[in-house]
């Protein structure tokens, strides 16, 4: 993934693979756990959409979703560091 958005992504970004949840609003997801690619960025969090969530009309609400849970479990796991994201 990383070589794809090179240009895209400033040098300190953090790369990770996580496990989200879709948005808890849209009922009728019955997918629980996804696992997602993302670049996390002072400017922007880029994710790599799941392959279940490609089709789906709903994909703007979760995008949103996902990313705050990215940003929640990296301050839980890297409360040491001030990198200032959000």
């Amino acid at each position: 993934m990383g070589e794809l958005f090179k240009e895209l992504v400033e040098a300190k970004a953090k790369f990770g693979i996580t496990t989200v949840q879709p948005n808890r609003a849209i009922k009728k997801c019955k997918i629980r756990n996804l696992r997602i690619d993302y670049f996390l960025g002072n400017a922007a969090v880029i994710l790599s959409v799941p392959k279940a969530c490609r089709n789906c009309s709903k994909q703007g609400r979760c995008a949103d979703d996902f990313v705050a849970q990215i940003v929640k479990k990296y301050k839980e796991r890297h409360k040491e560091f001030e990198d200032g994201f959000f």
